[in-house]
């Protein structure tokens, strides 16, 4: 299943297969954790979720893009034409902060990370 879902997801650039494609991450996700931890462990359905919500947070960011290229995301279907890059920032931002909730590390780390990411966000191209 894990292998369909990969290859579903590399065809995101094509047709209608980026209104999926933020599910489809989720899905694999919550099948690697689930067959790690098992299905009925909550932190693989919080993982997956989340997963599923940064692709889509991603998606918003890029909706100028994306609808330029003729890509059909869900923010392009809903005719969003332009990016709205500090979704997927915040969206990062908390998604750290619960994998921090559930680790034992001390605030501090959470301080470094959350710092490494504001400041590096800009250096990577979309």
């Amino acid at each position: 299943m894990f292998i369909i879902l990969s290859i579903i997801y590399t065809k995101k650039n094509q047709s209608y297969f980026g209104l999926v494609s933020p599910f489809i991450r989720g899905l694999q996700t919550v099948l690697i954790i689930g067959g790690i931890s098992g299905y009925s462990n909550s932190l693989t359905w919080v993982t997956g979720s989340l997963i599923l919500l940064r692709n889509l947070m991603g998606d918003f960011r890029d909706a100028g893009k994306d609808g330029e290229e003729g890509l059909k995301t869900i923010p392009v279907i809903l005719g969003i034409k332009r990016n709205v890059p500090f979704l997927y920032f915040i969206f990062l931002l908390f998604t750290s902060s619960v994998w921090w909730l559930y680790s034992e590390l001390s605030a501090i780390y959470l301080l470094i990370v959350l710092s490494i990411e504001a400041t590096t966000y800009n250096w990577i191209k979309r």
